[in-house]
């Protein structure tokens, strides 16, 4: 392709070759030093955030292909990462934090091996969610809900027979249309549920 080439550096700090190889038997017919040196990082948010919800982030950084933000659990295996964001989309970046309660990380990756680069910590807290509607409806008619909670990407609310399982749900109206939420009541008569869900694993969140 041509001189000069643009080629992306190992992302192992230290003493470091430049290679010139031939593919067939992967032989090394030439090499140069060169010194790899760690690239700053800085990534900065809110101490806190909701499970599930959107954390807005600052950041710094080398910016490499592939390079993206995640956030996840502090005891997360380095490597492993939830909703991400690429930092390609510049800063600051919008990721949805994990629903695991208790101590997290945001973590600066590189999806070439998913190798963690830098790290900041970030309290997960439980979403403190509320639904007010009326305690009766007719089975196939809309019902107004009021609602608060994170309101985060995928968030619905359905109306379900009480006995419907978990992850499981019917006619459903996206929080992101505001409170209240018009949603139809299920067709079955009897006791009911409205549920806070989110469509990421279908988890129940309020009921």
């Amino acid at each position: 392709t041509g001189n000069p080439l643009e080629i992306v550096a190992t992302h192992t700090p230290g003493d470091a070759e430049i290679r010139y190889m031939n593919e067939q038997g992967n032989v090394v017919l030439a090499r140069q030093p060169i010194k790899i040196v760690k690239g700053a990082i800085s990534m900065k948010a809110a101490a806190e955030a909701v499970a599930g919800s959107t954390v807005t982030i600052e950041w710094t950084g080398p910016n490499n292909s592939g390079d993206f933000l995640s956030i996840v659990p502090k005891s997360a295996e380095d490597g492993d990462y939830e909703k991400w964001a690429y930092t390609k989309g510049g800063s600051p970046l919008d990721v949805i934090a994990t629903r695991t309660l208790g101590e997290a990380e945001i973590r600066y990756m590189n999806e070439d091996g998913n190798k963690v680069l830098a790290r900041t910590p970030i309290t997960i807290l439980e979403a403190v969610i509320t639904l007010k509607a009326a305690a009766q409806g007719i089975a196939g008619e809309s019902i107004a809900i009021e609602w608060t909670g994170p309101n985060a990407q995928g968030d619905y609310i359905t109306i379900v027979p009480k006995s419907t399982k978990d992850g499981e749900y019917k006619a459903c109206a996206y929080t992101r249309g505001g409170s209240p939420a018009a949603v139809t009541a299920c067709g079955d008569v009897g006791p009911a549920e409205i549920r806070y869900m989110n469509e990421d694993g279908n988890i129940v969140l309020a009921r």
